[in-house]
C-alpha cells in the first residue's frame, strides 16, 4: 500500500518543538511561527526565573537601610540648621561679643583713670565733722552726709557726689582729703585715694568682659559644632547605605 503524505498545514517543527512549521503537503518549508502552547507557557516560566534572580534583602540589611537612611536625613537636617545660623549670623554670639567689648572698653577707661591718679598731685588729710545727714528719698538705708573742715584757716564743707549706705550721724569725725599745697582743691569725703579702688573695679569689669567674650565664642562654636557633627552623621549614614547596597 502506497504511503500518503499528510495534508498541507501547520505542524510542530521537527527541529524545534516550540515552533510550528508549514508543511506544503510534500515537504517542510522555511516558514515558521511560535507555537501557541509555547507562547502561553513560556511567559510565566520566564517571569518566574527573573523574579528568582532578584536580590532579597535580609532582615539585618533592612535594619541597616532604615538606620542609614535615618542618619543621613537627620544628620543633613542638623548640619543645614547649624550652617544656616552661621551664615545668617544668628548664633546668639553677637550680643555677647558686643557686651564683652563694652565691658572691656569700660575697664580700660577706669584703669587709665586709676593709673593717672597715682601720678597726680599728693593728697593732704584734714579732720572733718559731720554737720548734717540728709536721708535719701529712693533708698531708705542710704543718706547724704555733709562734713565741715578747715583749710588754711578757712572753713569749708563737702558732701559725697552720691548717696551711700548711711553710717554717719551728726557730730561724727571724718577724714577729708584734698590736693596738697592747694586751697582745698578736689576734696574727697573719707577716702585718701580712689586709685586702688578704681584698679579693682577695672579688673573686675575686665574679667566680666572676658567671661562674656568666652560665652560668645562658645555660642559660635556650638553652631559650628552642630554643623560639623550633623555633616559627620549624614556621611556615616550614607556610607552605611552604600555598604549595605554593595553587600546585598
Amino acid at each position: 500500500m502506497a504511503d500518503v503524505n499528510p495534508p498541507a498545514g501547520w505542524y510542530v517543527s521537527p527541529k524545534d518543538k516550540s515552533l510550528l512549521q508549514w508543511w506544503d503537503g510534500d515537504s517542510w518549508t522555511d516558514v515558521t511561527q511560535l507555537s501557541e502552547k509555547s507562547a502561553v507557557t513560556s511567559a510565566p516560566e520566564t517571569s518566574h526565573k527573573v523574579a528568582d534572580k532578584l536580590p532579597k534583602p535580609s532582615a539585618e540589611q533592612l535594619v541597616d537601610y532604615v538606620v542609614g537612611g535615618a542618619m543621613t536625613v537627620g544628620g543633613t537636617a542638623v548640619a543645614v540648621d547649624g550652617a544656616a545660623h552661621l551664615v545668617k549670623k544668628k548664633t546668639g554670639a553677637g550680643k555677647w561679643f558686643g557686651f564683652s567689648a563694652f565691658l572691656i572698653l569700660c575697664s580700660l577707661l577706669i584703669a587709665t583713670q586709676a593709673i593717672a591718679s597715682f601720678f597726680g598731685p599728693a593728697r593732704a588729710e584734714v579732720p572733718g565733722t559731720v554737720i548734717a545727714v540728709i536721708q535719701d528719698e529712693t533708698v531708705e538705708s542710704y543718706c547724704l552726709p555733709t562734713a565741715e573742715y578747715q583749710v588754711n584757716g578757712a572753713i569749708k564743707t563737702i558732701s559725697p557726689a552720691d548717696a551711700e549706705e548711711c553710717r554717719w550721724s551728726v557730730g561724727d569725725e571724718v577724714a577729708v582729703f584734698y590736693d596738697k599745697d592747694t586751697n582745698g582743691r578736689n576734696p574727697m569725703f573719707g577716702k585718701a585715694s580712689e586709685g586702688w579702688d578704681n584698679l579693682g573695679t577695672a579688673f573686675a569689669t575686665f574679667v566680666f568682659g572676658l567671661f562674656f567674650l568666652i560665652l560668645g565664642f562658645i555660642k559660635l562654636g556650638a553652631r559650628a559644632a552642630q554643623a560639623g557633627v550633623g555633616a559627620l552623621v549624614a556621611k556615616k549614614g550614607y556610607d552605611k547605605l552604600k555598604k549595605t547596597s554593595k553587600g546585598q
